[in-house]
């Protein structure tokens, strides 16, 4: 009897790998999956984050100058945060 050949497919090969991250712990390990898997593709590594606005029912008598200074923070504070990623990742 003759025995089935086995065929294998190559691993697929990506142009870009999304990292997704809210910089938690779990993001955080997850990150050199994805350094490891653009590095081996040649792929770009797009890095997301995405900053909530606080929520409005929270307080809603808050002015907009209060508003816009603390979405300007949250928007600094999540910018350094990635450029510290960024400088930890290109040693």
């Amino acid at each position: 009897m003759k025995r089935a050949r086995r065929t294998t497919t190559p691993a697929p090969t990506y142009r870009r790998i999304l990292w997704p991250t809210d910089f938690s712990r779990l993001a955080k390990a997850a990150l050199p999956y994805a350094l490891k898997s653009a590095r081996e593709d040649g792929a770009e590594l797009v890095v997301l984050h995405v900053v909530s606005p606080p929520v409005l029912y929270a307080a809603p008598v808050m002015s907009g100058a209060i508003w816009g200074r603390l979405e300007k923070e949250m928007r600094e504070a999540a910018a350094d945060r990635l450029r510290r990623l960024m400088k930890d990742v290109q040693g």
